[in-house]
């Protein structure tokens, strides 16, 4: 994941439980939509949808699920 380095210590994105889930979020509904292929996602419109799919779930999950938010 991207690391961020204007602050000290850095910090890793993949510890933004939002950041990872927004990503699979993506290879999931490009696989259920359009038959496996992920084609009919490519217009910019489809392409809205598909941003707007992840950024839901990368809300929803760590509202419904907040012990995800701890660190291991």
């Amino acid at each position: 994941m991207f690391i961020w380095t204007l602050t000290t210590p850095n910090r890793d994105g993949v510890f933004d439980t939002s950041i990872p889930v927004h990503e699979n979020t993506h290879g999931l509904t490009n696989r259920l939509t359009g038959g496996g292929t992920g084609r009919c996602l490519q217009t910019t419109e489809a392409g809205g949808m598909g941003e707007g799919w992840s950024d839901a779930m990368a809300e929803y999950v760590p509202l419904s699920f907040p012990l995800l938010l701890i660190p291991l």
